[in-house]
């Protein structure tokens, strides 16, 4: 179960961190 919650948590981040990158790119 907890394996689970982890690899949702993974794609989360990777997934707001993609985003994070993509604002600072159009910030430049």
């Amino acid at each position: 179960m907890t394996g689970i919650l982890i690899k949702i948590n993974e794609e989360k981040i990777i997934e707001v961190w993609g985003i994070s990158k993509a604002i600072e790119n159009f910030e430049i």
